[in-house]
This record gives C-alpha cells, structure tokens and sequence, in this order.
C-alpha cells in the first residue's frame, strides 16, 4: 500500500446525503465510503479492503485519486467523487463532428469542440454575451437569437463548409439549441455581469441580499428606526375657485406617505402626507418631529371614522412620549441626505444616521412591510386606486371617480391615521401573535431603556428653526435705514431701524423656516437685537421658506411681477389658479396652499379661544369658531364614496 494516502485531512471534504440516493446506488456508495475510509485510516492493506469491498485495487485507487482532486472551486471533491455515476469534470469529444453520413450518431460534446478548434468563436459569443461597451439600440445582438445568426456568419468566415457537412452545418438548426444551451451557462456561471440585463430592481436586490454578515438582531424599543417615502396608489382631487369665478374639481398628483417605523417592535411612531410631486428635506423633518412629539390626529370629517385614541405609542405609553432613536435607516435620496436633515438629527436626537443604497427595500423590511400593509389593507381597495400597475383590475377609471366624489388629500389623511392605528394594535405572528404596541410596552415595563428628547426641544419649534447670519446694511447719506436682506426680503425694527452704529455688523439669525413673516437676530456678543419683521406685505401671510423660495424663482424668471404694496403671496395663489387649469402639479400646490390657510385659521381659533377662555366642550357655539371654520370642513354627501371593493 501506498502510504501517502494514509493520514489524508478529511475534516474540509464535502458531505453526501445518502438516504437522497435510491437502494441500489446507496449501497454502491457506502460500500466505496467505507473502502477509502479504510484506506485512509491505514489499519487494513488494500488487498484486504479490496476482498471485503469486492472493488479491485485499481478502482480503489481511482476512487481515492478522484477523492483528492480539486473542484472548480479548488477544494477536495471528498466523498461527492463516490457517488455512482457522478461527473466531475466536462466531457471532451474525441470522435469527429463532421460529415453528413453519420446522421443518427449523437453530437454530444460537438459544440464545446468546435469552441476548442476556433477559440475565436468562444471569445465573439463571450463578447455578444458580455459586451464591453454599452451595445446601440440599432446593434443589439444580446439576444441568443441574434448570437446565434452572428455565430454562423463567423463560421462562414473561418472556411468552415456547409457543403462538406462540417460541425454545425450537418445539424438540423445549425447548433442554434447549442448556442441557447452555452449562453445560458455562461449567464449563470457570470452572475455579477448576467444580472445587468434584468434591470435595476434585479441589480439591487443581488447585490443586497446574501451576501456579508447577517444584520444585527434589534430587540430593544427605539434602538433603530426606518424612515423612507412612498406615493400612494391612489387618484385625488381638488376643488378651487378660477380667477373668473368658476368652482371647478380636477385631479392632481399622486401624493406621498412618509413614516418611521420601530425596528424591534414594528411600531409605526409617526407619519406625515407631503402634497408635493417629490417630498423634501422639509417634509423629512416633518415627519421625525410628528414620530417624536405626542401624537395629534388630524380633524375627521368622514362620518364613521373617528380619531383613534390608543392607535401610537405616545397614547398607549406615557413614558414614550418625547422617545428618540439611537439610529435611523433610510435610503440616500437626495432630501434625506440634505444638511438640514442631518443638523437636526444630530442636534435634537444625537443618533446615527444609517444610509443604505436607493432602490434597496430588503435593507429596509419594516418601513417596506407597512407600505404594502397600507396599499393591500387601504388605498388598493378603493374606488379611485391606481392600483400596483398599468394592467391592475382593480384600476378602474380612478380619475373620473376621484373627480366625481371629491376625494381629497384631507380625507385620504384621515384613512391614513386609522389605517396605521389598526396596524399598530393588530396581532403579528413574527411577534409571537401580540401586536406591535403590546410588545413594545411589555419591553418598556422590563426596564429598556431609550432616550428622551430634551426639555427645551419640546414645544417642537427648533424642529423647523435653522441658524443663518447677515450682515447688516444702511446709508445715512441716502436715507436708508439700517436692515438686514435675507431670501430677497428686507427685514428690521424699530431698534435697528434707529441703529446706524450696527451698520456692517454680522448678526445671527434664528429662522422659523415654517413662518418667514418674522425673524430673530443676534448681535456677535450674543445678546439679542430682537425680532426682525418682514417689509411690505411679505409680512401679511404666513408662508414657508420653500414658497418664499419659490416665488422669487419665479419673479426672476418674469413668470410673475409684483410691487412693493402688492401681496406678492395673494399674486402667488392667482398664478397657481391660472397654472391649474392644464398643470396637475399647480394643483398639488392649490391644495397644500388650502391646508396652510386651514391650519392657519384653526390656529387662530384655537388661540382666540384660550384667550377667552371658552370651554372647548362649547367651541361649536362659539362665533368665533364659526368665524374661523373653512368651508371645506362641510361633510360631504355621497358616502359611498369611501366604500371600499371586495
């Protein structure tokens, strides 16, 4: 016997499932298992193993030979090189290929052959397969059919004679199933480039998912969170009045949910509806300060809804009102990754932002789930939905039913809150059959702990508060007082406008980018210069520094002019009316515009009322409510409206 086998490092040899094998090649492969077993061991000579294994000695020999050498992926074949009848490495044709008198002789191994002689055909079918350049849409050959046609025309170049019959003239599709069968191979043994003819959903979910480490499993409340955006499958309208005076209702643009979701208990912490065609920073900040502060439902209008009273965290668990995450997972879009987002995350919550690649929903499972909960269980069941594609059923006709009931951003915002609600207190399997709000107050009571917001960030002003500075500016040869200019605006008060020794002094600004009417300034010794207000009727009507923006894009585009005495946010809305009338997207602008005049009016109401001191139990008695009720908080009839398909 030899002894170099003895002492072989079975340990790494891949392992064989024998029950998978049928009777017959099961006892063919224990008896050669335990005959190298032996062999290895070195406790019998091979003609003893040979006589109780009945396998003669140069089998043996073969079988261990075939045990010891290397795969594909160079590591031992081991005991896969026992299986009966198991090929380990690619059959090599030896008889020939061509000729026409042969026709019944199988051409097994013919093509790979072919590919041996002219290995320029290989290299042209690996360059149609996995071009190096970006192929033209007018010089596609991608397809195997096209491979294929190319293949042939390159036989012809290389003198290889249909009318001698030569390998693959003499077959009846001239190795077309051959081409097919390579091409295929070739794909699923080149994952990495193969996956690039899929597109990019197929691209991001292989480059995502199984590979690396698994992720670190998240038990503990607000220990991560996921954020993302999502535009609901639904058609909504609009109803406004035209600068000639005609009430009209149109469609507009599909709107976006965007939501933080607890990745320990899939809590939904909180949400916020962006009317916009693409949400911003803005509305990300948004949407974190509705997850952190205790939740308020917005005003319901649909009879038989109603606000839900124990639907978030905040409602259910005292101690998790003002709760902060220690790391949020959201995805690199543009808006997430503004300096804004991240001045406030790292300001108010001190965490840490995770950004995943975009396009990558199994980095984000949670966020994910909650969408399509939202769209099975909600939107993809009403009568106006777009359903999840062009060729959904349950697509029909959405904007003229969007149109006809007069469903509204408000209305959807309203199904939003239940819809969230009911998800938050119903039962999960992967939660061990309890719901998510249950979980997370059972982990609360066992003492997890998770962070609060500070005290001073409460009132949730600083949430839309950014820090900027200006230098002050004025000449008292000319007249002009004292100001600071900030988005296009003059902006002062009586103390600066007296003050020409500030002149040329850099001052802090504080900005409410919600509300621009006012600013505050600070002079570089940090005391405070006072609030600044906003000169002419800039200071008039509340707006954002989003419109603000907006209007002087739009101004410096001479698309609209206007005067110091004008409105400049009244001329604003008129041009967005005008706009409406053939853009979906001024109208997605119409209504968020209404909602801001309607929180603007509540607002008001709800302080006049403090002031007075009436009883909130008789607020639809008092005059001052109905003075400041809008009109679009009318019920409406046609309840079927909201009916939802079977």
């Amino acid at each position: 016997m030899n002894n170099d086998y003895v002492g072989i490092c079975r340990g790494n040899w891949p392992s064989v499932n024998p029950e998978s094998l049928d009777k017959d090649k099961r006892e063919i492969f224990l008896n050669r298992k335990n005959a190298i077993d032996s062999i290895l061991d070195g406790e019998l000579s091979v003609e003893e193993i040979s006589d109780t294994s009945k396998i003669v000695v140069p089998e043996l020999y073969r079988l261990l030979n075939r045990c010891i050498s290397l795969n594909e992926q160079g590591l031992p074949n081991g005991y896969v090189a026992l299986i009966p009848y198991k090929r380990l490495v690619s059959y090599n044709r030896l008889e020939s290929i061509n000729g026409f008198e042969n026709s019944d002789t199988k051409l097994t191994g013919a093509f790979k052959k072919l590919l041996n002689l002219y290995p320029q055909l290989d290299e042209l079918i690996h360059n149609l397969v996995f071009p190096k350049r970006k192929i033209k849409p007018d010089n596609n050959y991608k397809r195997p059919k096209d491979i294929h046609k190319k293949f042939i025309e390159e036989c012809k170049k290389l003198n290889i004679s249909p009318e001698k019959g030569e390998y693959p003239f003499n077959t009846v599709d001239w190795g077309k199933r051959a081409i097919y069968r390579y091409v295929k191979n070739l794909k699923e043994k080149n994952p990495q480039r193969a996956i690039k003819d899929f597109g990019d959903s197929a691209i991001s979910l292989f480059n995502s998912t199984g590979v690396g480490d698994m992720n670190h499993i998240i038990e503990r409340p607000f220990e991560r969170v996921e954020f993302d955006g999502h535009k609901l499958d639904i058609t909504l309208a609009i109803k406004y009045t035209t600068l000639e005076g005609d009430e009209i209702v149109q469609e507009i643009n599909r709107i976006w949910i965007l939501a933080v979701v607890d990745c320990a208990t899939t809590v939904t912490l909180g949400y916020h509806i962006c009317l916009d065609s693409e949400y911003s920073a803005f509305d990300v900040i948004q949407c974190f300060k509705n997850s952190v502060l205790p939740h308020k439902s917005p005003k319901f209008t649909i009879n038989g809804l109603c606000a839900p009273t124990n639907g978030y965290h905040s409602q259910v668990i005292s101690e998790t009102q003002f709760a902060i995450w220690d790391e949020i997972a959201m995805d690199n879009a543009k808006a997430n990754r503004a300096e804004i987002v991240k001045d406030k995350t790292k300001k108010l919550f001190g965490s840490r932002m995770n950004f995943g690649p975009v396009g990558t929903p199994t980095r984000r499972p949670h966020i994910e789930k909650l969408f399509d909960l939202l769209e099975e269980s909600g939107f993809h069941r009403t009568i106006s939905t777009t359903g999840s594609n062009p060729k959904d059923p349950k697509k029909q006709k959405p904007v003229e039913k969007a149109i006809k009931y007069e469903i509204t951003p408000d209305e959807i915002e309203q199904l939003v809150e239940v819809l969230i609600a009911r998800l938050n207190n119903t039962p999960k399997r992967s939660l061990n059959h309890l719901s998510p709000l249950e979980v997370m107050n059972q982990r609360i009571q066992r003492n997890s702990p998770f962070r609060i917001l500070g005290d001073k960030y409460r009132d949730g002003s600083e949430f839309t508060t950014i820090q900027d500075a200006r230098v002050i500016r004025g000449n008292m040869k000319t007249g002009k007082r004292p100001y600071i200019h900030y988005e296009g605006v003059e902006y002062r008060n009586e103390l600066l406008a007296e003050n020409y020794t500030l002149v040329n002094t850099k001052v802090a600004l504080k900005v409410n980018i919600e509300d621009l009417r006012y600013i505050t300034a600070y002079l570089p010794d940090g005391s405070e210069l006072g609030l600044l207000k906003a000169q002419g009727k800039w200071c008039i009507r509340k707006h954002s520094l989003k419109i603000r923006k907006t209007i002087n894009k739009l101004a410096y585009r001479r698309e609209i002019k206007f005067l110091l005495d004008d409105d400049p946010i009244e001329i604003y809305h008129n041009y967005l009316l005008e706009k409406a009338k053939t853009n979906k997207k001024a109208r997605n602008q119409i209504a968020k515009h209404q909602k801001e005049i309607e929180e603007k009016y509540k607002a008001d109401a709800q302080a006049y009322t403090s002031q007075q001191n009436i009883d909130p139990s008789e607020e639809k008695n008092s005059n001052v409510t109905r003075l400041f009720r809008s009109n679009n908080t009318q019920k409406k009839p046609k309840l079927e409206r909201f009916s939802f398909n079977s």
